[in-house]
């Protein structure tokens, strides 16, 4: 079944919350002991599931990212676009295993903050470095993305300093270094309480048009 590609206010609302409680059953779910209940749980999602598959699109790209322009703008506006920065917001919004993180710009540095609860566990307590080195790629990507040099990752370069603590408040920063024809080189950090835990290079090419 492909549905009609029709985006009113409250179905995003809806969307928003759909992907939120995604997200509190991953993290609800890795902490769940297995028992007499896991069964009759994993009964119930896989009806839902079964429920949401009746209403995919045929494309293989998440909803978001097929709208036409018109439908973008709005749904932009729709989630809080007006005063963040748009690039990367479908995939931070409407993707229930991306981190949930909104960037914006401070000046020329492109800033965000984001704290990850148990689905996003590596060692006890931490950050898994792989979130940690998607953090890092989305806010440089993003950046790009909204300076008008949409571009797609050549080489990522992560010194991991410290560890990222699970529920602590992250602060990303990303700035563009220089730039040489389709190559951008861009640095970002990913700071808790002033500190850096992570710093990363990355070159960028911009995409063909």
């Amino acid at each position: 079944m492909t549905p009609e590609r029709v985006l009113e206010a409250g179905h995003v609302d809806d969307a928003l919350r759909l992907t939120a409680a995604l997200r509190e059953l991953a993290d609800t779910a890795v902490r769940s002991h297995p028992g007499a209940h896991t069964a009759a749980a994993a009964d119930r999602l896989e009806e839902i599931v079964e429920e949401l598959s009746q209403h995919t699109l045929d494309d293989v790209l998440p909803w978001s990212y097929v709208l036409d322009p018109e439908q973008k703008r709005l749904l932009i506006h729709l989630t809080g676009g007006d005063t963040a920065s748009p690039a990367g917001r479908a995939w931070s919004s409407f993707n229930p295993i991306a981190p949930p993180i909104d960037m914006m710009m401070d000046g020329e540095e492109h800033v965000g903050r984001v704290a990850l609860g148990p689905a996003y566990t590596g060692p006890p307590g931490r950050v898994h470095g792989g979130t940690v080195a998607t953090l890092l790629d989305h806010a440089m990507g993003a950046l790009l993305f909204h300076l008008g040099r949409p571009s797609f990752t050549a080489r990522l370069e992560i010194d991991y300093v410290a560890a990222a603590p699970l529920g602590a408040p992250l602060d990303l920063r990303a700035n563009v270094e220089r730039v040489d024809g389709r190559k951008t080189h861009v640095r970002a950090t990913i700071s808790v309480d002033g500190a850096v835990v992570a710093r990363a290079y990355g070159l960028f090419l911009t995409m063909a048009r």
